[in-house]
């Protein structure tokens, strides 16, 4: 993380510097109080659920050496907290405060090489692989974890320094006007859209408009712009884009051969002759690696370079990561658009398997007044590959029930919306030798079932 003094932060956001110094340098930034370490500065946001000023205090007692915070809430604060050596940073608004923090920062330096990368899903896996390739060639900095919000961009664009010569961030939206956002803070040599599908539909409204907003990555400065070859977006967003739009995939990204899908193992291929290795599951993860290559191959990446770095990119935990033991475990447990369950229920329904393979899937969140209709389809898609149990959770899994039941899949079927009861299950109806898929929305906290499963391994 960068160093940043309290007058550094002051210009970039204009804010007013109440406490008495000389005062300490940032050594990090967060919005989370349980985060803050020794020189933090704590960014007070104002959420749904939440509000962070109601945490300034205690993030003071626990070391920050300031508080970004609304001006509403100055006279309150400045009377509770002792501001020796400690400041609070006083604006409009906290939120436009960091991401103006995070612009101006990050316009210091020109001569990084920026990529951005959105779409409904495999951003995060697509970013990964990007960098890892990227770091061959150069230093570089990416998107940590799953940062790519318009307040968890800002964030993550503070670790940009002057010895990046790569940036690799994803830029997610989930409501109309966030892509706006994300480009004022940065703006992309090279944008790629991974796919666009029906994630946060219910706040979007509908898949054009959603389209829409994630087109809004090729603006007008875009040196590469690149979306797969098989969306059927591409000439909706290509008359809507000042930029000159690129396919990749399977049949346009050049040097590509001998594609081998390996089942659980993930796949082989060879560019430019150049035998390669993937640990990815499924076929949306292929797409991935070969929008890595295109995002490298637009900056001068050799084939061994692209090799050495597909080859030694580490997943994020919880998607489609491979546990294997008594029972074998898909953990695609992160989150879940109906895109990228239908993928992976289509994957591991592929899979050449002995023994039971076993569906243990939560809601999936933000579908709207898609939502009933997703959920039946993502239970036709069960049927048609051949699970042997399937396990629902969560009150909008109900609709799968319902039409796995007048299908005739009765017996074999578990659902509640209670999470002891899906663990009791569980317990009941996995057994050895099974191939477990475990799927749900990032609220419906599905990792929560490892422990119960890695004991049966």
């Amino acid at each position: 993380m960068n160093k940043f003094s309290i007058n550094e932060i002051k210009e970039f956001t204009s804010a007013q510097i109440i406490g008495k110094g000389p005062f300490q340098l940032i050594t990090s930034v967060v919005i989370n109080s349980k985060e803050v370490i020794q020189g933090s500065l704590f960014v007070a946001l104002e959420g749904e659920n939440s509000d962070g000023h109601r945490w300034v205090k205690e993030a003071f007692i626990k070391g920050a050496a300031a508080a970004l915070i609304s001006k509403k809430y100055q006279t309150k604060l400045t009377e509770e907290i002792n501001l020796t050596n400690r400041a609070l940073l006083v604006v409009e608004d906290p939120l436009k405060a960091l991401q103006q923090f995070a612009t101006r920062h990050v316009e210091r330096f020109n001569n990084i090489n920026r990529v951005g990368i959105t779409g409904s899903c495999g951003k995060s896996t697509t970013k990964e692989m990007s960098a890892s390739i990227l770091a061959q060639m150069g230093k570089t900095v990416k998107t940590p974890g799953n940062f790519n919000s318009q307040i968890g961009l800002p964030l993550a664009l503070l670790q940009v320094s002057s010895d990046h010569q790569f940036g690799v961030f994803e830029m997610g939206v989930d409501h109309v006007g966030e892509m706006d956002k994300m480009i004022k803070m940065w703006q992309a040599d090279v944008a790629l859209i991974t796919n666009i599908g029906l994630s946060h539909i219910g706040k979007m409204g509908s898949v054009q408009q959603i389209a829409k907003e994630k087109g809004k990555l090729f603006h007008t400065g875009v040196k590469g712009a690149y979306i797969t070859e098989n969306s059927a977006w591409s000439t909706f967003i290509k008359e809507r884009s000042e930029a000159k739009v690129k396919q990749f995939g399977t049949v346009t990204t050049k040097g590509i051969s001998e594609i081998k899908y390996l089942g659980l193992d993930g796949w082989s291929f060879k560019y430019y002759q150049k035998p390669i290795h993937i640990k990815g599951v499924g076929k949306h993860n292929l797409t991935n690696a070969l929008a890595a290559i295109t995002i490298a191959n637009h900056f001068g990446s050799e084939p061994e370079q692209v090799k050495e770095g597909l080859e030694n990119y580490s997943n994020l935990k919880g998607r489609s990561d491979i546990t294997s033991g008594d029972i074998t475990v898909v953990e695609d447990w992160y989150n879940a658009s109906f895109d990228a369950t239908k993928a992976i229920i289509e994957t591991v329904g592929s899979v050449n398997w002995q023994n039971n393979k076993v569906a243990i899937l939560g809601s999936m969140k933000e579908l709207g007044e898609y939502s009933s209709f997703s959920h039946k389809l993502i239970a036709k898609y069960l049927v048609e590959n051949n699970f042997n149990q399937v396990l629902l959770y969560g009150k909008e899994m109900q609709e799968s029930a319902s039409y796995l039941r007048s299908n005739g899949f009765d017996r074999n079927l578990f659902y509640t919306s209670e999470f002891y009861q899906l663990q009791k299950e569980a317990e009941k109806r996995v057994r050895k030798g099974d191939l477990v898929l475990l799927k749900g929305s990032r609220s419906m906290a599905m990792e929560s079932l490892l422990p119960l499963l890695r004991s049966k391994m």
